[in-house]
């Protein structure tokens, strides 16, 4: 029998596993770092490019529920709109006053939502401009009631027009 080169035993796959587990536990532990000094602020940040934050209040909703439903004037046609009316305000003691005059606030509102048409109702624009008169008429109520009026916007969470 010729003399043959040993062939040397097959290494087993543990070195291979071993390398791949460091490797994934490496990219892995960079990633975690990569992300987590992104979103940490800085701890001395430089005044010239710092910029300001507000002190502001998020804003409080109040409901004037029930929904509002109205007979809409106009046209000979029997045509209803529901609405579902929400006011903005970051003054507790606004809050406060649109509770205690929502009585006299949903009667001026119900005036308001039945003198409109369909027809100026049915654009973006119309609804819009409904919005800013709610405004206005709740802001008028109040100042009229000696109440706080600090009310950022009127809010339509829902607006069926049939």
């Amino acid at each position: 029998m010729p003399d043959t080169p040993a062939t040397p035993p097959a290494k087993s796959g543990k070195k291979k596993w071993v390398v791949i587990i460091v490797l994934c536990a490496a990219l892995a532990g960079g990633a975690g770092w990569f992300l987590s000094s992104r979103s940490a602020p800085a701890a001395n940040p430089d005044p010239a490019t710092a910029k300001a934050v507000p002190d502001a209040t998020p804003p409080q909703f109040v409901s004037l529920g029930p929904a509002f439903i109205v007979n809409l004037s106009g046209d000979d046609t029997l045509r209803y709109l529901q609405l579902d009316v929400q006011v903005a305000t970051t003054n507790e003691a606004t809050a406060r006053a649109l509770e205690q005059f929502q009585p006299d606030l949903r009667n001026q509102l119900l005036l308001l939502f039945s003198s409109q048409t369909a027809q100026n109702l049915a654009p973006r624009s119309g609804k819009e401009k409904l919005q800013a008169e709610a405004l206005a008429a709740i802001k008028a109520t109040l100042k009229k009631s000696r109440a706080a009026d600090d009310v950022s916007a009127v809010i339509f969470t829902s607006f069926v027009m049939q």
